[in-house]
């Protein structure tokens, strides 16, 4: 969630503790993007099934994924 804030894509309560963010916590949407909350292990595997995910890069790596300018991630 903090990634896409400081892109500027959302916007997150600023009250909140970072680690305790949920997609409760965004306050302005203006792309108008659905959010839904997957367990990080399990991103990697429903990439064909979302437009964008956020993946963390342990398991970006872990899951064989190739972290360059021509792959897109």
């Amino acid at each position: 969630m903090r990634v896409l804030a400081q892109t500027g894509i959302i916007t997150l309560n600023p009250e909140i503790d970072a680690s305790k963010e949920t997609v409760d916590d965004i306050t302005e949407n203006p792309k108008n993007l659905t959010f839904t909350e997957v367990s990080a292990e399990v991103l990697p595997s429903v990439l064909d099934s979302v437009g964008l995910a956020v993946i963390n890069g342990n398991y970006a790596i872990g899951a064989g994924l190739k972290l360059d300018e021509e792959s897109g991630l």
